[in-house]
């Protein structure tokens, strides 16, 4: 009876010490994730959020009284494109285009870059990317009295 009786006592104590790694490794665990939900994420999604809400009434209103244009971009070989249009073909001259390059995924890349008028409504500038991967290009093109913006996504390889 007292090898039972020490077996029992030891096995207690192997239970208890079984249970306390348990938590100690759950506690471990969740503190690696507070760590790096920590350091790796800015916390911000939108710079001034609030104002950008309350304004949203006057984006809408710009965004429904742009001109009827059509224009397409594109990314290749290094070079950003974008090639504006009338309804009826007829190339948009003469416009002053600025482009802003942001990653969606991750803060602290974004710059703006003009394009440079090559002709023929197309505008173009060679761009050297810091990384590859998803980035979103904010397009905005005034001319004659006229503002036309839209965004594109694209991907760097």
């Amino acid at each position: 009876m007292t090898d039972m009786t020490m077996r029992q006592k030891g096995s207690g104590k192997f239970i208890l010490g079984c249970f306390l790694g348990f938590f100690a490794l759950i506690c471990a665990v969740d503190g690696l994730f507070v760590y790096t939900a920590i350091h790796t994420n800015t916390g911000v999604v939108t710079e001034q959020a609030y104002e950008k809400g309350l304004a949203y009434n006057d984006t809408l209103s710009r965004a429904q009284n742009q001109p009827d244009i059509r224009n397409e971009s594109s990314y290749s070989n290094g070079v950003f494109r974008w090639t504006l249009s009338d309804l009826e073909n007829a190339p948009i001259n003469s416009a002053k285009v600025n482009v802003l390059f942001f990653r969606p995924v991750k803060d602290g890349y974004d710059f703006e870059l003009p394009l440079a008028y090559k002709g023929n409504g197309v505008y173009e500038a060679k761009v050297d990317f810091p990384l590859q991967g998803l980035w979103t290009a904010k397009l905005n093109a005034k001319w004659n009295s006229k503002q036309y913006q839209t965004q594109t996504n694209f991907i760097v390889k």
